[in-house]
């Protein structure tokens, strides 16, 4: 007998967002009580979602700053990482113009979450704050404190010391030798707990569509599908 293919990641995250949905919605017509209120959505489903949510954020900091530290002291000589450098730089800043524009006409065109009621899951008002001076945005992607900046999910700081780090990595070569593969080896480490925590990603994902759902009911449905939508172009 053939072994029957097994679903992947994204088709199993896919059927765990529709059910989900499903349990959400028949949540959200059951009248509020204990066991529906306190033990399934503010329990059991906020418990499980917000620890999926952790496990990701947990890793982004370490992740992004050893992949671009080993990266960039993967480089060699420093006249080469300077042009690759400015390539990079223009690449990054021409998409990045180009992905702004084309999300900014496409929300506009299709509106996602209007019409949607965010006052059973808004706590505080949403504030604005008020815009930064380019300068001063430019200077800041230079952090005073690096162990700082990886507190604070700053990711332009900790790009920036990452890419300076793995920089002066390349610049010491053999005497830096066992920092680089240290750096490289924690790269693969966190890589790992990456893979290990998508495997629960649809439990997570279930968990998360589900609370939604359940807090906000079918009236979720229609801006959801629209955000996807969105997303998808």
């Amino acid at each position: 007998m053939k072994n029957r293919k097994s679903l992947g990641l994204a088709s199993k995250i896919f059927i765990a967002m529709v059910c989900g949905i499903v349990l959400g919605v028949i949540l959200y017509g059951l009248p509020s009580g204990y066991i529906k209120d306190e033990i399934l959505i503010d329990g059991v489903f906020k418990f499980i979602g917000d620890i999926f949510i952790r496990l990701l954020r947990m890793m982004l900091v370490p992740l992004v700053f050893t992949s671009l530290a080993t990266g960039a002291a993967s480089m060699g000589e420093v006249g080469r990482f300077g042009r690759i450098g400015i390539k990079i730089m223009a690449f990054y800043l021409l998409t990045t113009a180009f992905a702004i524009v084309t999300a900014l006409i496409i929300a506009n065109l299709i509106n996602p979450g209007f019409g949607l009621d965010m006052s059973a899951i808004l706590k505080t008002e949403a504030t604005i704050s008020p815009p930064v001076p380019l300068v001063e945005v430019l200077s800041n992607i230079i952090p005073k404190n690096p162990i700082e900046a990886m507190v604070n999910e700053n990711m332009l700081q900790v790009i920036s010391f990452a890419i300076l780090f793995g920089l002066a990595l390349s610049i010491l070569q053999e005497k830096a030798e066992k920092v680089k593969i240290a750096v490289g080896q924690l790269n693969e480490v966190f890589l790992k707990i990456i893979a290990i925590t998508m495997n629960f990603a649809p439990i997570g994902v279930f968990a998360l569509v589900t609370n939604t759902f359940a807090s906000l009911g079918y009236k979720a449905m229609m801006p959801l599908t629209k955000y996807v939508i969105c997303v998808i172009l």
